[in-house]
């Protein structure tokens, strides 16, 4: 299923880049780009601490009550912060360049999109990966579909795109609900209390938090930059190339972490089976990842044609083999994310993350004025490069640490 939403993704951007010119693609890149690091912040630490707990859950009617607790708990939490994001909206000074008018809709798209990510993962960690991915994979091709239907039959406006994105979602997350089923189990309506949750989906995610927005500066920040300096035809075809290459190494590590995730978890009292399992997951994906770069350099004519629109292609195919050497590096780290959160280090990510989105800036703010989406997507490639390097640090730091802590014992 997995390659399924990856073709999904394909299919998406080619019937956009099909409808939709550069600049209007641009500009719905930025609108989306805004809503992903407000997702990451906001719910991102709740999701993974249910992940978590769910999954740790030894009996069923806990864990049945734990997910409506938490739920109740994100359901209140994302309300509240979209209301916020709306009072922010209606308070900004009107002659500000970005209040334009389908701005208001962030807060709604917001909204759906933490919902809908919240129904995906947590079918991750009840082990229904069928059930996350068919969420995903309408989520990665409906909409689009959506978005082309409005266009064709109304007319081509950002407003109306960002609107059918709403309506889109909705249907998705409808969709979504329909896979609980309803049961009269559960201890007298009993719900775990409240501030015991806040206190640990917290101290559990609060690095996540800022790991959400160090991450979105690596990954989609250089938006901002780009359409402050180039306009947002420049947005749109590094977007479109960014969204064809950086997918399957993106998607690929998904789909290992889907299956992975519950083998790192059952083995995360013990460090020296972590260890052993890394060892064995880094090679295969350093494996992986060289066969997608080598793919990409020899292929490059080809994903072009297959993927974008002839008005993209030119713009977009320059960047490729930088995009598929920077998420090259990203998919192999993810050997060590899995064990990070697997032992509850998620201040590893942090720190990595930190390191790759201080050198990301630097190289933006000198690299895009000058060479605008090549400049952005090498900037990206080289501060992935030290998010690797960086976890790699902290882990084998860490366990020639253990080692001789344990030698100086015995």
């Amino acid at each position: 299923m997995g390659v399924i939403n990856i073709f999904a993704s394909f299919i998406g951007i080619r019937l956009m880049t099909e409808f939709i010119n550069p600049s209007i693609f641009g500009e719905y890149k930025v609108v989306m780009s805004a809503v992903s690091v407000l997702v990451g912040f906001v719910s991102l630490p709740i999701t993974q601490y249910a992940m978590r707990a769910i999954h740790d859950s030894d009996k069923e009617l806990l864990k049945f009550n734990l997910e409506n607790s938490i739920k109740n708990l994100f359901n209140i939490y994302v309300i509240i912060s979209s209301f916020l994001i709306f009072l922010i909206y209606l308070f900004l000074p009107n002659n500000l360049d970005f209040k334009n008018e389908y701005v208001i809709l962030i807060p709604f798209i917001f909204f759906l999109t933490c919902n809908i990510s919240y129904e995906s993962s947590i079918n991750i960690s009840k082990n229904n990966q069928l059930k996350a991915s068919l969420i995903n994979f309408l989520n990665r091709l409906f909409v689009p579909i959506f978005i082309v239907i409005v266009v064709i039959n109304i007319r081509e406006d950002i407003f109306l795109i960002l609107l059918s994105i709403i309506f889109a979602q909705l249907f998705i997350l409808l969709y979504a609900k329909s896979f609980k089923k309803v049961t009269k189990n559960n201890i007298d309506g009993y719900l775990w209390p409240r501030k015991n949750l806040i206190k640990e989906a917290f101290f559990y995610g609060w690095p996540l938090a800022l790991i959400a927005i160090f991450s979105w500066i690596v990954n989609e920040g250089d938006r901002l930059i780009l359409i402050n300096y180039h306009g947002s035809a420049e947005v749109g075809f590094y977007s479109v190339a960014h969204g064809v290459i950086a997918t399957p190494f993106v998607a690929a590590a998904g789909i290992i972490s889907q299956f992975l995730y519950p083998i790192f978890f059952r083995n995360s009292q013990s460090q020296s089976r972590i260890n052993e399992i890394v060892t064995k997951l880094l090679p295969l994906n350093t494996l992986i990842a060289f066969v997608g770069v080598l793919f990409v350099f020899m292929f490059d004519e080809f994903i072009a044609f297959l993927t974008m629109n002839s008005e993209y292609q030119l713009g977009a195919k320059k960047l490729f083999i930088w995009i598929a050497i920077g998420y090259g590096l990203f998919f192999i780290s993810s050997s060590f994310d899995l064990a990070a959160y697997s032992n509850k280090k998620t201040s590893d990510m942090l720190i990595a993350y930190l390191v790759a989105a201080v050198i990301k800036l630097i190289l933006s703010f000198l690299l895009i004025p000058k060479f605008a989406g090549l400049g952005a997507a090498i900037a990206t490639m080289v501060s992935l490069f030290f998010y690797l390097l960086s976890m790699m640090v902290i882990y084998y730091t860490r366990i020639l640490y253990i080692r001789k802590s344990q030698q100086k014992i015995l």
